[in-house]
């Protein structure tokens, strides 16, 4: 069985060709001929942003804690750099 991630991942390309062509109707000089380079475009989107934030989020780290406190339960998350 696929993970939920997957079918999210792929519905957020599917919404991303969309917008795309949206915005090639309305920009002018800007086209987009049909779906299917659409999700072209946005899987090219998608990965020019990601490239930098992965860069960028590979220093941090996020850490979990979790503790008791007069019979109360409490969850810390703090963001470190390393």
């Amino acid at each position: 069985m696929l993970p939920l991630s997957f079918p999210l991942g792929f519905f957020t390309f599917i919404i991303n060709a969309m917008r795309l062509r949206i915005i090639s109707g309305v920009v002018p000089g800007f086209y987009v001929h049909g779906f299917w380079p659409a999700v072209f475009g946005s899987l090219i989107i998608s990965l020019v942003s990601w490239m930098p934030s992965s860069f960028l989020n590979e220093r941090r780290q996020d850490q979990l804690y979790r503790f008791e406190k007069n019979g109360q339960r409490y969850l810390a998350i703090t963001q470190s750099e390393l």
